[in-house]
């Protein structure tokens, strides 16, 4: 071979051994910056293995739970969906129980998998694949070692238990109890070996199912004294997630029958008491729940309901515990190398003061970071409703007081923060609404306030009232979207005859035949319901009034903005209500110099609509104006042929024409 050759060859072995190198450089450092993300899931494993460690550690809650007094009252932990209460509860059971294998066996150190979450080390993930887990806080207080892996657990979910009858609260709430059995699979050959043969049957239905209601309020009661003889006289730790979401969703499905009501109260009462008050096999116990719930909170004392020491929401203590800090979504931020800014994300998930510090939503944040950080209106399905919270959104008498929360003000709510009316039903809408995260508590020298805590929740509030407004209508959402876009499409002739179809509709025409607020309710209704319909294409500015607004294309979507307002006529009077509808014009018109408008350099065109109302009765006017080289072409100034105004329950104007438009001479 040729001298030329071999040094050629030499020269493209260096060049491919470079550029393997370059590949495996530029892999490893994209590795480094990487990250993954588990979300929708409260297993607390799972967060840890799969997230790269891009979680907060909140592991010191174990040391917080075990300094908990031990008392005939049991702690109740309250916090809005979203906010860890499931990873938290999954995250204690991790740490505290003993891991055995299917035939009940403890597991030896080398095959164990808890200890190594906490204090960190090699784990197996599978596929003859291993990851080193960094030590978590709670490692480095050796008093609590002792206790890692040594407690039986029974952790019980009552999330989403729902149905139409106390039958279907039962058989849901028999099949979670049946989970709990089942995940002890080693206590099935125990209790084949009990000494009573009767005894031993019993317990064995509780793996499949078949058992009755008396057996169904005394199971975990049974499954801690199962616990408790298998491990040799260990005590147990009974944790309980949503405990209140079979009783609220029972009152909303059928509360009208309080036969029916009584005795979801009376099983689950029934439930919770055996198994929380003066069990000797209990060593500790924790409940999680939204809010608090008694069958009869005007009673001071009652023997059917256990104990709770509830830690409320906006509470001092275990409040590090429940939701992110800003100085822990800071921390996120700086591990995945986000050029996020702090403030963004808070103005959009945060806002919630608590003890003095500002908390943002666990959920919310994390559905964000998953997303590359992408900010903006997520499905609501990350926001957990309820039926109680859907109840009060969809009530008439609730409206003014939502409207006024998301025009931005402060709500005087006294005696929200006192324990003693921490329970519901003794709770009122804005309470629950704070419960359950729709609202924040803000800090004030006259009286508590509350008010919307964030963007999120600003767009859910408008998209509830778009839900009620739809009601009203008889229509669904995707039809009300349609019918919004005829006005940003020009088509206001449609638009207008649309207006008369929806406003005789027999729930709005109820509403509006009403005193003078409730018209005025369901036309504030309307004007939020267009802005929240068209918000993923325009921006909005509302002058902090729910009678006007000006939309702004987003750039590449169109060139006409939108100035929109409506006024109440006194009369139903043709005269009157084209005067009111026209003097609404001239305000807009008055509007369109505003600098604010100015700076938008693609704005081409102000499309400006006016409507009068008076009860069911509506005058529309619209008009195109461009810009100042260009004559103004209004609808209450000019007609086209073949369109007139008539009176009725709505009165059509017309579709601008755009080609009709002039240049100035």
């Amino acid at each position: 071979m040729s001298q030329t050759v071999q040094n050629t060859m030499k020269t493209l072995l260096l060049v491919f051994v470079s550029f393997i190198e370059l590949q495996t450089t530029h892999s490893t450092a994209s590795s480094a910056n990487s990250f993954k993300m588990s979300i929708e899931t409260s297993d607390f494993k799972s967060l840890v293995l799969n997230n790269n460690n891009v979680f907060v550690d909140k592991s010191l809650l174990i040391e917080e739970f075990m300094q908990l007094k031990r008392s005939r009252y049991v702690p109740l932990i309250m916090r809005p969906p979203g906010w860890g209460k499931s990873t938290n509860l999954d995250m204690l059971k991790r740490f505290f129980e003993i891991e055995v294998d299917s035939e009940g066996n403890c597991l030896p150190k080398n095959k164990t998998i808890n200890d190594k979450l906490f204090l960190g080390g090699e784990i197996d993930i599978g596929s003859n694949v291993s990851k080193k887990l960094d030590p978590l806080k709670i490692s480095y207080l050796p008093s609590l070692s002792t206790y890692l892996g040594t407690i039986p657990v029974i952790l019980l979910k009552l999330e989403n238990v729902t149905g139409k009858c106390y039958r279907d609260i039962e058989r849901r709430i028999k099949s979670r109890v049946t989970d709990a059995f089942r995940s002890h699979p080693y206590l099935i050959n125990y209790t084949n070996n009990l000494n009573t043969t009767l005894e031993g049957r019993h317990m064995r239905n509780y793996f499949t199912g078949d058992f009755n209601t008396t057996e169904l309020k005394r199971s975990i009661f049974t499954l801690s004294a199962l616990l408790h003889s298998y491990f040799r006289k260990r005590e147990v730790i009974i944790l309980i997630d949503d405990y209140d979401a079979p009783l609220t969703n029972a009152f909303f499905k059928f509360g009208g029958n309080q036969k029916e009501y009584d005795k979801v109260v009376d099983l689950l009462n029934s439930m919770f008491k055996m198994a929380l008050e003066n069990n000797t096999f209990v060593h500790k116990a924790l409940v999680t729940g939204t809010i608090r719930i008694d069958a009869d909170p005007t009673q001071t004392a009652n023997s059917s309901r256990p104990n709770l020491n509830t830690f409320t929401f906006h509470g001092q203590q275990l409040s590090t515990y429940f939701g992110f800090t800003r100085s822990e979504v800071q921390d996120l931020l700086d591990r995945i190398s986000s050029d996020i800014d702090l403030e963004l994300i808070n103005s959009w998930y945060g806002g919630y003061d608590i003890d003095k510090k500002i908390y943002l939503n666990e959920r919310l944040v994390t559905r964000c970071l998953s997303h590359n950080g992408s900010i903006g209106y997520y499905d609501e399905s990350a926001i957990t409703s309820s039926p109680l919270t859907d109840r009060i959104f969809a009530a008439d008498k609730m409206q003014s007081k939502i409207h006024s929360l998301i025009l931005g003000e402060k709500l005087d709510f006294e005696g929200i923060f006192h324990t003693s009316q921490t329970c519901w039903p003794s709770l009122n809408e804005l309470a629950v609404l704070l419960h359950y995260g729709y609202l924040n508590k803000t800090r004030s020298f006259d009286a508590p306030k509350v008010a919307i805590p964030n963007k999120q929740m600003q767009h859910v509030y408008e998209m509830k009232v778009l839900k009620w407004v739809c009601n009203k209508f008889g229509i669904n959402e995707t039809e009300f979207h349609n019918f919004a876009e005829l006005m940003t499409n020009g088509a206001v002739q449609k638009f207008g005859t649309t207006w008369r179809k929806y406003l005789s509709n027999d729930k709005a025409a109820k509403l509006l035949e009403g005193d003078k607020k409730q018209p005025k309710t369901m036309y504030d209704a309307i004007t939020i319901a267009l802005q929240a319909a068209l918000w993923s294409t325009h921006e909005r500015f509302n002058f902090s009034r729910n009678d006007r607004f000006i939309l702004i294309p987003k750039l590449g979507r169109s060139k006409a903005a939108i100035i929109y307002m409506y006024k109440v006529a006194e009369t139903e009077d043709e005269l009157m209500m084209i005067s009111t509808a026209e003097s609404g014009h001239e305000e807009i018109s008055r509007w369109q110099n505003d600098t604010t408008l100015n700076t938008y350099a693609h704005i081409q065109d102000f499309y400006k609509i006016s409507l009068a109302f008076c009860g069911a009765h509506c005058v529309t006017t619209a008009s195109l104006s461009h810009p100042p080289e260009y004559n103004f072409w209004d609808a209450h100034l000019y007609q086209p042929p073949n369109c007139s105004r008539v009176l009725g329950n709505i009165n059509d104007t017309f579709d601008p024409d755009y080609k009709k438009m002039e240049k100035k001479q």
